[in-house]
């Protein structure tokens, strides 16, 4: 069984409306809810072995946030085509994971996260800022994982419900 929890990045500010997409930095809705989310994974004790991300600012500065809350000490592989990201993108990151590794986060932006999410278990609902979803996957190795390979989701946490 392999684990992937998917997380959006926290809100993010669009108060300086001269910074490119990119570089927009978290507000201060992101600033308090990336260690919330990071304090429900030690609850949970889900801490991931493993983070691939964007290297988007919001992003960089949501695991920023939410790794020191949860005394994250493993690795973050920043993923260039995370940004902007398709879910075939963020899958074809998932798939160089090595297969020892049972716990994998991915953290990224919307649509592709929220369409993503959708591919495996449509939710009616929005997949909004800092939410977690934790789907459990029934491989032996990341890189038989696909669109359609079957998922359970165990939970989707957002930050107004916690």
């Amino acid at each position: 069984m392999k684990l992937l929890l998917i997380m959006r990045h926290a809100k993010s500010s669009w108060d300086n409306s001269h910074l490119d997409d990119f570089e927009r930095p978290l507000n201060p809705r992101g600033q308090k809810d990336a260690p919330r989310m990071g304090t429900l994974l030690k609850t949970k004790k889900l801490l991931p072995e493993l983070i691939l991300a964007s290297p988007a600012v919001r992003v960089k500065q949501t695991l920023e946030l939410m790794t020191k809350t949860c005394d994250y000490q493993g690795k973050i592989e920043w993923i260039k085509d995370y940004y902007g990201a398709t879910p075939n993108d963020y899958i074809a990151g998932i798939q160089t994971v090595p297969d020892k590794v049972q716990k994998v986060m991915i953290v990224g932006h919307n649509p592709g996260m929220e369409d993503l999410l959708n591919q495996w278990v449509p939710i009616d609902e929005k997949f909004p800022t800092a939410a977690i979803a934790c789907l459990e996957f029934d491989l032996k190795s990341w890189q038989d994982l696909s669109l359609k390979t079957p998922a359970k989701l165990h939970h989707l946490w957002k930050p107004k419900e916690i």
